[in-house]
């Protein structure tokens, strides 16, 4: 079982050979989502 886990947003999954392919997309959507929470907070 493997799996690629942002820790500063908690992004995860386990399409670790899309990751290293370099699909990012998920892990910059949390990323914008998070920062997106924290200026409307």
């Amino acid at each position: 079982y493997q799996m690629v886990k942002d820790l500063g947003t908690s992004a995860e999954t386990t399409a670790i050979t899309d990751v290293m392919n370099g699909d990012l997309d998920a892990f910059i959507q949390a990323y914008l989502r998070q920062e997106v929470q924290l200026v409307e907070a």
